[in-house]
C-alpha cells in the first residue's frame, strides 16, 4: 500500500489521466452558478497543482482543499473546516467515485452523488446508497436542475 501511494501521485503515471471529453462544459455551466470547491486527498500538493493546471481545470474551482490522505481517514474535517472559516449560507454537494466521497456526504448530511465512471463499480456503489448516480457527466446540471446558458 506504502509503495502505491507513492507512485499515484507520480508525474509518470498522473501525465496518464485524461478528463471526460464533456468536462469543460460542464464545469463551466456550473461554475456559472455556483462556487466549485474541489476537495481531494493528496500526498504530494505540488503534483495535483501540476495535474490541474496540465488538465486545464485550474479556472474553475474557487478552492482547492487538500488533505492527506494518510492522517485524514476522509475529507469531512477538510470541508467542516472550510465551512467554520467561510461563514454564510454554503450549499455542499458532494460529487465522487468512492466511498470515502460518498461516507463524507452522508457523515455531514449532503446530497451525494457517485459518478459510476471512476474507479469503483457501479455496484459497489450502490451498496453505499448515494442520493443520485451519474452515469454520464452531461446529465450533472440536469441532476442539479442547473440550466444551460441563458
Amino acid at each position: 500500500m506504502d509503495e502505491w501511494l507513492k507512485r499515484i501521485e507520480d508525474k509518470n503515471y498522473l501525465k496518464y489521466d485524461n478528463l471526460v471529453p464533456e468536462s469543460p462544459k460542464v464545469l463551466s455551466v456550473l461554475r456559472n452558478k455556483a462556487d466549485l470547491i474541489l476537495v481531494t486527498l493528496r500526498n504530494s500538493r505540488k503534483n495535483l497543482f501540476w495535474e490541474l493546471d496540465r488538465l486545464g481545470l485550474n479556472n474553475y474551482f474557487s478552492q482547492v482543499l487538500v488533505g492527506s490522505p494518510v492522517k485524514l481517514k476522509n475529507k469531512t474535517k477538510l470541508i467542516k473546516d472550510y465551512i467554520e472559516n467561510n461563514m454564510g449560507e454554503t450549499k455542499f454537494i458532494i460529487i465522487g467515485d468512492t466511498e470515502v466521497d460518498i461516507f463524507t456526504g452522508k457523515e455531514l448530511g449532503m446530497l451525494t452523488i457517485a459518478v459510476t465512471y471512476g474507479i469503483r463499480s457501479r455496484e459497489f456503489l450502490e451498496n453505499l446508497k448515494p442520493d443520485f448516480y451519474l452515469d454520464k457527466l452531461s446529465v450533472l446540471p440536469e441532476i442539479l436542475e442547473i440550466g444551460g446558458e441563458e
